[in-house]
């Protein structure tokens, strides 16, 4: 028998009788240990675990980025061959975009939303878990490609069969993060084994499933939190009094829904292009390569974007905490990141100024590029007015915030630059562009999610990041990302051009390419240093209040790790800020008539979202194979959808379930602190 609301409320979930679901199976929620994290559905333990993956693919998209920078130290390097250079910074771009920062991002909207919101769980918790399994099996499938690659290199395969067959033998994806075609496709004519020729082996096809994979776990987050939003705010929780950060929560969300059916197609496209003998992409068969970049480019831009309005809510929240004053134009800071999210689908173009679109479509993406300055802009300004008058502390999440808009801002000048199509058409695949999208990307984002990281930390944990390695790392974050990426601007000014392996000496280049690698060695020992204060303080580091930072929203309210049900009773909110008012100001957080010995209804844990998301591993890993013609790697593929389905449809029969937990008392009028004079102006 289900769990019910009959059923009497427990102190603790481990009280719990053993029950079944309507299948029949011992229900998982009296587990404790790796058994309890494999079946949780417990948002915040879904975000910590999506910190925790991405977390793991920085580093490892970091060591990529290192050893790029390795082999470019100096003129005629040979740390690295040309194909392994082009996988390597083909991984990069793809681990640290879909890999690191967007689970980052996902990992913060996991845990925060429904706490700002007043929410006890995201609208549909189990949705959630397979969201998070079918991203760490798509991070998989990706990552699988370089397993296969070192195996060649190692000579493993030197005796199979289907290896010696294989044409070509790049098995990790050597085609850029954006896979351009026909490069990445097929050219030419079929041959007599209806084979189509092709410059790239079988990693394009890893990269190509591991992607639609890791689209479908962004999909799926995605509604997840539109519902959330829309439909679990506390009373009170009006639209307009929503904080910032879970304002670019929706609006990213809607944004990934938007745009990643255009990746997808193209995706879908390619595949048949390269599996079966279609004809998308291939010029001599009457297809056109051009589209793909339309395809690409149309996702590829809101993903800018979707990278970036996370970052940009984050620091939202840390300058008003940070200077003592609430936000500046609140309204107008929502509406511009509306307007942001809006404008990102017309300006694709702009990265096809070289392609010959013709004078009309490139004066028209030409203005629209300069307009999406304007909100940017917008923002900054509401930002610096923010900070104008406050008393601002500088702690290690307020130092990063302030570091990402001066990171942004540089981008951002570059960026303009590249809204002229002359000036864009010199540029073009030069290391001016790599100087350009990398101040945007982690200049901008990679701070934005630290300071983020730094804020939230006392929260998620209850302990405090030691201060001074935060300041240190920082520091080095922000000195050897700019002796790394500001010489760039030079370099490709200089001429060098971006995807090459290898330059001669006599260019120029040799000293400003030392210069940045030296950089980047300053910034991954940064981020390294950052991370390991982060593991350490989650285990060791020293305890903290509930509220160390005098935080204005919600999830301040609450204890220090946040309880398993969130809120003992449910908020009623009457204005923006609410908890800052509640100890401030005049205006208190009311309470419902919920929770406590009557019990809050918990949802079930359940291992059906793992299991639905592990038949993507099988799918992924096996049309990957068949591709290199491995005897039975169909049997993969055919055991995947099978686990796939099978996971759906006990997903669907094993039944909701639940259980009551008890709750303490929300604290009274009278235990709140009294109101003090207002610290900003409301």
């Amino acid at each position: 028998m289900s769990h019910d609301t009959h059923h009497a409320p427990v102190a603790s979930k481990l009280d719990l009788a053993p029950e079944r679901s309507d299948l029949g199976f011992i229900r998982p929620d009296r587990t404790t240990g790796w058994v309890d994290w494999l079946t949780t559905v417990d948002h915040k333990k879904i975000g910590i675990l999506y910190g925790a993956f991405a977390m793991l693919f920085f580093l490892i998209g970091g060591v990529e980025a290192l050893a790029i920078r390795t082999q470019l130290i100096r003129p005629d390097n040979d740390f690295v061959t040309a194909r392994m250079y082009n996988q390597l910074f083909t991984m990069h771009g793809t681990t640290m975009i879909f890999l690191g920062v967007m689970p980052l991002s996902a990992a913060f909207f996991n845990f925060l939303v429904p706490l700002q919101i007043g929410a006890r769980d995201v609208a549909f918790p189990r949705l959630n878990a397979f969201s998070l399994w079918t991203f760490v099996f798509g991070a998989f499938v990706l990552n699988a490609s370089w397993l296969f690659e070192f195996g060649h290199l190692a000579g493993w395969f030197n005796s199979f069969d289907w290896y010696k067959a294989l044409v070509y033998t790049d098995f990790a994806p050597a085609n850029g993060w954006f896979s351009y075609a026909p490069l990445s496709g097929t050219f030419g004519q079929a041959d007599a084994t209806l084979q189509a020729p092709r410059f790239t082996g079988v990693g394009t096809d890893f990269w190509i499933i591991g992607l639609q994979v890791l689209g479908i776990a962004s999909l799926a987050a995605s509604f997840n939190f539109i519902c959330t939003i829309i439909n679990l705010r506390a009373k009170g929780m009006t639209m307009m009094r929503l904080p910032v950060f879970t304002w670019m929560t929706l609006v990213t969300s809607f944004l990934i829904i938007l745009a990643f059916p255009a990746i997808t197609v193209a995706l879908i496209e390619l595949m048949f292009d390269r599996q079966f003998g279609a004809n998308f992409f291939n010029p001599s068969a009457g297809g056109q390569p051009v589209l793909w970049q339309h395809l690409f480019w149309i996702f590829g831009h809101p993903e800018v974007y979707i990278l970036v309005l996370p970052a940009m809510g984050i620091v939202s929240e840390i300058l008003p905490t940070f200077s003592g004053k609430s936000l500046f134009g609140y309204p107008i800071i929502v509406f511009s990141g509306a307007v942001i999210g809006f404008l990102g689908f017309a300006v694709w173009s702009h990265h096809m100024f070289t392609t010959g679109l013709g004078p009309v479509p490139t004066a028209a993406f030409a203005l629209l590029t300069m307009a999406i300055a304007v909100p940017t802009g917008v923002k900054i300004f509401n930002w610096i007015g923010t900070l104008w008058g406050g008393r601002i502390r500088f702690t290690p999440p307020m130092v990063l915030a302030l570091g990402f808009i001066w990171m942004f801002m540089c981008g951002g000048f570059s960026g303009v630059m590249h809204s002229s199509a002359p000036a864009d058409s010199q540029q073009q695949d030069s290391y001016f562009v790599i100087a350009h999208f990398h101040y945007v990307l982690l200049g901008g984002v990679l701070l934005g999610l630290m300071a983020g990281l730094y804020f939230w930390f006392p929260k998620i944990f209850g302990r405090m990041p030691n201060a001074p390695l935060a300041y240190l790392a920082s520091g080095l974050v922000i000195l050897g990302f700019n002796m790394a990426f500001g010489p760039m601007h030079y370099l490709g000014l200089a001429g060098m051009a971006r995807r090459t392996h290898t330059y001669h000496a006599g260019n120029g280049w040799e000293t400003w390419n030392y210069v940045a690698t030296i950089g980047a060695y300053i910034l991954g020992a940064g981020v390294f240093l950052a991370f390991m204060n982060l593991v350490w303080t989650a285990f060791k580091g020293k305890k903290c209040s509930s509220d160390p930072w005098d935080g204005r929203t919600l999830e301040w309210s609450l204890p220090s790790p946040v309880p398993e049900y969130n809120f003992a009773q449910s908020p009623i909110i009457s204005g923006r800020d609410a908890f800052f008012e509640d100890k401030h100001g005049s205006r208190r957080i009311g309470y419902e008539n919920d929770g406590g010995n009557a019990g809050v209804h918990m949802p079930s844990q359940s291992w059906m979202p793992l299991v639905a998301g592990a038949g993507f591993l099988f799918i992924g890993l096996g049309m990957p194979m068949m591709s290199m013609r491995i005897p039975h790697a169909g049997w993969f593929v055919i055991t995947g959808l099978a686990v796939l389905f099978v996971g759906i449809w006990l997903w669907a029969l094993e039944g909701p379930g639940g259980y009551m937990l008890k709750t303490p008392a929300a604290p009274s009028t009278s235990d709140q602190p009294a109101p003090a004079a207002a610290t900003s102006a409301h």
